[in-house]
């Protein structure tokens, strides 16, 4: 079931797109790889569920968007779209992404923020970057908690 959300949140600008020195792709990849299975990534995770193994996915290339003003993940997410299954990506292809780019390609003390789906529930994965380039892996359920301002940058599959 897909879930759509309500697009009366573009006229306040939740986020801008940013340039990167070349594009991004993330590896065809197993789905077998989680959050919790990736310790060479993650120094820690925090998850509000069991993580569990996903599907197979093809290369995909992926935009980033650094938040430019506070609001809600729902608020956040849908001035990109309405439709939130095409915002998504995988456990496997968020780990992917912080094993290839994360600790290097952004400022240290960020927050990196990803959109998945387990079965029929959206969560949200929060990698924090530390000042020395350790991430944390932290996880939540999607819904109307308020994304505070603080350097955070969204992950999202380029469609």
């Amino acid at each position: 079931m897909k879930k759509s959300i309500n697009k009366n949140f573009e006229q306040i600008p939740y986020l801008k797109l940013c340039s990167t020195p070349k594009i991004l792709i993330l590896d065809s990849l197993d789905g077998k790889e989680t959050l919790t299975d990736a310790k060479d990534v993650f120094h820690g995770t925090e998850l509000c569920f069991k993580s569990k193994p996903g599907v197979s996915t093809k290369q995909q290339r992926v935009s980033i968007y650094k938040q430019i003003n506070a609001g809600t993940y729902v608020q956040t997410f849908g001035s990109l779209g309405n439709d939130l299954d095409k915002l998504c990506l995988t456990e496997n292809q968020i780990v992917n992404f912080c094993r290839k780019y994360g600790a290097s390609l952004y400022k240290k003390g960020c927050i990196l923020v990803f959109l998945y789906k387990d079965e029929e529930q959206f969560f949200i994965a929060r990698i924090h970057v530390s000042k020395y380039g350790s991430q944390l892996a932290t996880t939540e359920h999607f819904g109307r908690k308020y994304l505070g301002f603080c350097l955070q940058y969204l992950i999202v599959p380029l469609v």
